[in-house]
């Protein structure tokens, strides 16, 4: 395999033997390294599984990758890791079918386990905190900017992604508030008012940085505290918000 670890050693082949097998020919198709070592790593781990049943990948069933779900479950892997391996074994058996390795695809039908949440994990900010927040701005562009993406967060509810692609054209201002268009995932949109808070905050921004089209949340011009034309990439977005809550004496870990 050409699949390395951190530690730049080449990883062990899936197959036993020197020559290239279609599961190579798989994971080095993936082209996101962190991708690739993972779906290694779930094929490695169900290899193991039909190992010791005496079977090999291309011959296993439908009846033996459902055993190996509930191998997964039983070993106490996370429903998300779970998911992970299903999606991984889907797309292996789906790429065998495609080249005429195997005559049916065993994985068609196999389901994944349900993950669902009626509460979240983290704690939302009580009001205390949220004010302790909201008063650590200061007045440059960047504390500015980073209120701004606080504020936005938390009274839009809006994702990361969908406040990093923001433009100009998607507020309008309309009967003293905003009309926010959100792009989500998968080219949905959601749309929602401002809070006068927030309001307030959006309209001071734009006319203080002179933003007049492009994107809201932008990132600095190197060494000065001014806004440059490009974005500010999701990454950052939350680096903002966890570093500012720590700034200003909080739990850093939000909701």
């Amino acid at each position: 395999m050409i699949i390395q670890n951190k530690n730049k050693r080449a990883l062990a082949p899936i197959t036993q033997g020197a020559e290239f097998s279609p599961y190579d020919y798989f994971i080095n198709g993936i082209p996101n390294p962190h991708t690739r070592r993972a779906k290694f790593n779930d094929l490695k781990n169900l290899r193991r599984f039909l190992d010791k049943n005496d079977l090999d990948m291309v011959s296993a069933s439908r009846i033996e990758l459902g055993l190996f779900r509930e191998h997964l479950s039983k070993l106490n892997y996370s429903i998300a890791s779970i998911k992970r391996h299903i999606s991984t074994i889907k797309d292996f058996y789906t790429y065998l079918f495609d080249e005429s390795i195997i005559d049916s695809n065993p994985s068609i039908n196999l389901k994944s386990p349900r993950q669902s949440y009626t509460v979240g994990k983290t704690e939302a900010l009580t009001p205390k905190e949220l004010s302790t927040l909201f008063n650590s701005f200061g007045s440059s562009v960047k504390d500015s900017r980073n209120h701004l993406i606080c504020a936005f967060m938390y009274y839009t509810g809006c994702r990361v992604s969908a406040l990093a692609k923001l433009t100009v054209d998607d507020l309008v201002y309309k009967d003293d508030t905003y009309h926010i268009t959100l792009k989500e995932k998968f080219g949905s949109t959601n749309k929602c008012i401002s809070h006068i808070y927030l309001t307030n905050l959006i309209t001071r921004y734009i006319k203080a940085n002179k933003i007049t089209k492009g994107y809201i949340i932008r990132s600095l011009i190197k060494g000065k505290d001014k806004l440059g034309s490009r974005p500010l990439c999701q990454r950052n977005i939350y680096d903002v918000i966890k570093k500012s809550c720590k700034a200003a004496g909080i739990k850093d870990i939000y909701s």
